[in-house]
């Protein structure tokens, strides 16, 4: 009797319709990756008084070199008699001066300058890989931008949160590299040209540090509020 009671169940448990496996719940890649740690430049100190401001030099100015101001050849003067280049890389061309700008006392850090040329002056000077100088060296000259452009990506598991800000007034546009926790006034500065000028429109409002919610409004963005 015990067998044909076991021979029953195993044929309704075989007849019974069988239930499909759930289906997994895809997961926002912003919710579980974090960014890189931030490198470490604390032993280089940026140089700082490279750097002006005021209404002498409303876009800045670098090594005294004021873009829309300063001719051509006195530029190309003021790079060649400073140790601050690299004199290997200094080159002039008809349309710009290119050169290596050591950013920190001990040059071992530098950046790549491009001066654009117009009518015989410096139109514009555009600055790419700006270690050790953070947000915050600058923004002291500058005050607080316009507004910010900011995207967020995932690859391989990284979040990588590339950031520029705006200063309309002085048409300056500052580049940076956010953590988890969004802008952050001791991110490393990437990238700044000074006397470029940009659609405002392409801009969100300035709210500050952080606030990654109301910067990718309208967006699945996770701010993080620690990090891992």
């Amino acid at each position: 009797m015990k067998r044909v009671l076991l021979m029953l169940a195993f044929f309704v448990a075989s007849c019974a319709p069988r239930q499909a496996p759930p289906t997994p719940i895809a997961s926002d890649p912003s919710l579980t990756s974090h960014s890189l740690p931030t490198a470490d430049w604390s032993m280089y100190t940026p140089s700082t008084e490279a750097f002006t401001a005021g209404p002498a030099c409303p876009h800045m100015c670098w090594l005294e070199i004021n873009p829309g101001v300063t001719p051509a050849s006195e530029a190309y003067k003021i790079l060649k008699a400073s140790d601050q280049i690299d004199q290997k890389t200094l080159q002039a061309t008809s349309t710009g001066i290119v050169a290596t700008w050591f950013t920190e006392k001990s040059r071992k850090l530098n950046s790549s300058v491009y001066l654009l040329l117009e009518n015989d002056l410096v139109k514009s000077i555009s600055f790419d890989g700006f270690a050790p100088f953070k947000v915050k060296n600058l923004t002291k000259l500058l005050g607080d931008p316009y507004g910010i452009l900011i995207d967020m990506e995932v690859t391989d598991g990284v979040m990588y949160m590339p950031y520029e800000t705006y200063y309309s007034a002085q048409t300056v546009l500052l580049g940076s590299e956010a953590a988890d926790q969004g802008p952050n006034p001791d991110d490393v500065l990437t990238s700044l040209s000074m006397n470029i000028s940009y659609d405002t429109k392409l801009f969100h409002s300035w709210l500050g540090y952080g606030h990654l919610k109301e910067y990718f409004a309208g967006k699945s963005v996770h701010q993080h509020t620690t990090n891992p």
